[in-house]
């Protein structure tokens, strides 16, 4: 009897031991089958927690700040513009919407004098003189004057800083003819001829300084 009890504990021993061996055998083919399938955790350093967002540039940020600041200066220069339109006076109501259009284009991120030259095309010699006078008050705060002589509608500046004087012309055919001079010989390039990348930029350099000093 006392062999038999022996016996039996033995065997159960060694039950034990197989079935912990088959058990610690199973959670390995578990944990190997999980990292077959990808089911592990990442590298710290791939980490989702660890990554950075990506900083702006100087530059660009220069540049955004820059251009906030145009728009708020474009923004209050219509504003002002429009103001001194209002508290004119009463004036024709085609010529007062010419106006008014024409301020927005002024201050608009990328104005255009061939805008000008559709609009003045609708209008009479007469009306034109009307035209010239009423924007040359307008922009007279601005040093731009705009003048009127046989059809043809003038808005020029000079610049005392740079000695660039600037014109805008447009024709009584509602062509648009910009000219830029510097009157200091010693602006001049090299080879004695004025910047032409200027010329291309006139209307715009007069309505970039329109928005200096209105929307300072």
């Amino acid at each position: 009897m006392i062999q038999d009890a022996k016996s039996a504990n033995f065997n159960s021993a060694n039950a034990n031991t197989a079935n912990s061996t088959t058990a610690n055998s199973h959670t390995a083919q578990i944990t190997e089958g999980g990292a077959a399938h990808g089911f592990i955790a990442p590298p710290l350093s791939a980490s989702i927690f660890q990554q950075e967002a990506a900083r702006l540039a100087p530059g660009t940020l220069r540049k955004e700040a820059r251009e906030r600041e145009a728009a708020l200066a474009r923004e209050k220069s219509r504003t002002v513009l429009l103001e001194k339109l209002q508290a004119f006076g009463p004036l024709p109501e085609h010529i007062d919407l010419a106006l008014e259009a024409v301020i927005w284009e002024i201050t608009d991120k990328a104005p255009r004098a061939e805008y000008l030259a559709e609009l003045l095309l609708l209008f009479l010699a007469e009306e034109k003189v009307v035209f010239a006078q009423v924007l040359g008050i307008l922009l007279k705060d601005a040093g731009i004057k705009v003048g009127y002589w046989r059809g043809e509608v003038t808005l020029s500046r000079f610049c005392q800083e740079s000695q660039l004087a600037l014109e805008v012309k447009i024709t009584s055919t509602s062509r648009v003819v910009m000219k830029s001079e510097f009157t200091d010989l010693a602006h001049k390039s090299a080879d004695g001829n004025c910047c032409s990348v200027v010329d291309n930029l006139t209307f715009l350099n007069l309505c970039v300084h329109v928005w200096q000093v209105f929307g300072a």
